[in-house]
């Protein structure tokens, strides 16, 4: 069935530019159409490759998968305190509201070490397959900007002078099978592309490794967004990066595989909002949505910056922490203008630019541009071919959240409110599989050491 429905969708998409010859009124239809096959496939999970055809209308992508409503029973978040603790009539600010999701969100110390020994056990089968071999933390792992139940992220090199990362993966992954049961047996390879990476099963706690043979990109990245997340708007963009990365997640739109956003760049869409876009004048738009045309670097104004002078604290303490998530969504839902602007890393800092000339084959104008700090020849929005799919969401979770606040919302979505918060509204997944998952990590762990 599977194969059968991607082979449809691969036909779908060869059908869809044959419209655009048409006249204008079937130009429209076939850019709506192209937008709901992609839709489609992605809150099915499937990849859908834009690259060679035009332009899309897009659309609000609901939550799916996992994370989609399972009834229509209203279940509050398990961030949120029970109605005993804040009472009924009481509804807590979406600032506190972000703060109980960080704090439900943090590790534990079990958790902590339950993952450590894992990259040790990890660590010493490798070794044992491969004396010289090196293993880093990569991704998320060494940024600390992952979720209980994410992904461990490795980064292996080996010493080797015959060390060739394919072959070197291939012969790894059959170590793994023949290993002592303590991982599964069932390792996913995907050696034939760009960045050889294995992913395998951890058969203590139910976690996933992906594993990467790379020549240092990886700890580059890793060290960029460690470098450029320190400081005083630490706590803003660490808090906006896991909100966004939940709310891309539950719609399957937080990964390249289905033309979303994966976390890598969404760090950086962050970190370009915070460090440029949160308290700059309207006018500095210059027609871009956040560009001058010139391409004049902004003031670096952000959220949590200075000093108090009337109390000594620092403004980071006093920021509410749902201003930046509103800016943000309105930001890249309804201001920047993705097919003039371009959101430039430097050695000097970050700029916004007028896009380059398109080449001759570039038939998606509309891509975010957004270049990675690590190479400024990269463009990391190239990838990302529902972002239009992603700018609406954006936009609608901006005006739903808005609303919310503000009391515009209708009866039956304040009701809801109560009982959810604004911010469980906001994000609106099922979180019953994440709460399961997480819960079952631990106990087979502890049941491991017992």
């Amino acid at each position: 069935m599977y194969e059968f429905a991607a082979y449809r969708t691969r036909c779908d998409i060869l059908l869809y530019p044959l419209l655009l010859s048409l006249n204008g009124q079937a130009t429209i239809m076939s850019n709506h159409m192209l937008g709901v096959m992609l839709k489609d496939n992605l809150m099915d999970g499937r990849p859908s490759r834009m690259k060679g055809y035009g332009d899309y209308t897009g659309l609000v992508i609901p939550p799916c998968g996992e994370f989609a409503p399972k009834s229509s029973r209203i279940e509050p978040p398990p961030w949120m305190p029970a109605q005993s603790d804040v009472g009924f009539s009481h509804r807590i600010s979406l600032h506190r509201e972000i703060e109980h999701f960080m704090r439900y969100m943090k590790l534990t110390t079990e958790e902590v070490a339950l993952r450590r020994d894992l990259v040790g056990r990890f660590t010493r089968l490798v070794y044992r397959a491969a004396p010289t071999a090196t293993l880093r933390l990569t991704g998320s792992s060494a940024t600390g900007l992952y979720f209980p139940t994410s992904d461990i992220e490795l980064v292996i090199t080996c010493a080797d002078e015959d060390y060739e990362p394919n072959g070197f993966l291939a012969q790894l992954a059959d170590k793994i099978r023949h290993s002592s049961g303590r991982f599964s047996k069932n390792v996913e390879r995907f050696l034939s592309v760009s960045t050889p990476m294995l992913r395998v099963g951890d058969a203590v706690t139910g976690i996933e490794i992906s594993v990467v043979a790379s020549e240092g990109q990886e700890k580059r990245e890793a060290m960029a967004v460690r470098s450029w997340i320190r400081g005083e708007d630490e706590v803003v963009i660490r808090t906006l990066v896991m909100v966004l990365r939940l709310f891309l997640s539950i719609r399957r739109l937080g990964s390249t595989y289905t033309g979303g956003v994966n976390s890598y760049l969404l760090v950086w869409m962050v970190v370009a909002f915070v460090k440029l876009e949160a308290s700059r004048p309207s006018d500095q738009l210059g027609g871009l949505g956040g560009a001058g045309e010139d391409g004049t670097q902004l003031s670096s104004t952000s959220f949590g910056s200075g000093t108090s002078s009337s109390s000594g604290r620092t403004k980071e303490a006093l920021v509410d922490l749902g201003t930046p998530l509103l800016g943000f969504l309105h930001f890249y839902g309804q201001e920047l203008d993705y097919s003039k602007a371009a959101i430039l890393f430097t050695p000097n800092g970050i700029s916004f630019s007028l896009k380059p000339e398109p080449s001759s084959d570039y038939h998606n104008p509309h891509l975010l541009n957004l270049t990675d700090p690590t190479n400024p020849s990269i463009d990391l929005g190239s990838a990302a071919y529902a972002i239009k799919h992603v700018r609406e969401t954006f936009r609608d979770g901006y005006v739903s959240l808005g609303a919310l606040l503000d009391g515009s919302a209708t009866r039956d979505e304040l009701v809801k409110a109560r009982f959810e918060g604004a911010l469980g509204s906001f994000l609106g997944g099922d979180y019953s599989r994440f709460v399961t998952k997480r819960k079952g990590i631990l106990s087979r762990w502890r049941s491991r050491k017992s």
